[in-house]
């Protein structure tokens, strides 16, 4: 059996449009392309959300159980920022654990790709930030 896209490979040869090394790099890209990570093929990127010091939230599609989710990439950090990591794991096992109806849900939390991520309820409505209290001197009235 011939590999798929072989005799489109054989044409690009035959006519000169690439070399040897170019289809074996095109090759390679397009394998890295298709072999997506398990987090790129379950949840859909929509847009971006917002971003802290350590991370960037996004609105997602969970394609298998069809919901609208809050996904929350660590940056990507060197080896040596194992701290961070740790902060982040915290972060999802504290989280995970609380049930409170004024907490959010936290549905998955892993690491795919060397990447570090968080799969929590999303809640709709404004940022904190743009609440009329948030810009009050008043303690009290923020809190509310």
């Amino acid at each position: 059996a011939r590999e798929p896209g072989a005799e489109i490979g054989a044409v690009l040869l035959r006519r000169g449009i690439l070399d040897a090394a170019g289809l074996e790099r095109l090759k390679k890209e397009h394998d890295a392309r298709s072999q997506r990570s398990a987090l790129a093929k379950r949840y859909e990127i929509q847009e971006r959300l917002g971003e802290g010091a350590m991370a960037v939230v996004y609105r997602a599609r969970d394609r298998e159980l069809k919901r609208i989710v809050a996904l929350k990439l660590l940056r990507r950090t060197g080896p040596a920022d194992s701290s961070l990591r740790a902060r982040f794991r915290r972060e999802a096992e504290t989280a995970g654990r609380l049930t409170h109806p004024n907490i959010i849900k936290i549905h998955d939390a892993g690491e795919d790709d060397d990447r570090m991520y968080i799969v929590m309820e999303l809640i709709d409505g404004k940022h904190l930030t743009e609440h009329p209290a948030a810009r009050s001197g008043d303690l009290r009235a923020r809190v509310r």
